[in-house]
């Protein structure tokens, strides 16, 4: 079982942490994360792969623009 947790922090600078959301599969998760950020940022799922920072192990994808934050962690559980 995979878990995914977001944290962000918005232009006013406030913090938010998303509830914890289960997958079946690192594959869903994963996706699921780039559907988010396409959706979070408006841009197109293709675009976050390229500009979203990654890393791995736990898996966190990250962006920042226009004094926004986002990140997901993926991690198994």
């Amino acid at each position: 079982m995979w878990i995914l947790t977001n944290i962000s922090q918005d232009i006013d600078g406030m913090v938010y942490a998303g509830k914890p959301t289960v997958f079946e599969t690192e594959e869903e998760a994963i996706k699921n994360v780039k559907e988010n950020l396409a959706d979070d940022f408006g841009l197109s799922v293709y675009e976050v792969t390229y500009k979203a920072d990654e890393n791995s192990n736990p898996y966190v994808l990250s962006m920042s623009q226009d004094g926004r934050f986002e990140a997901y962690t993926v991690a198994w559980v």
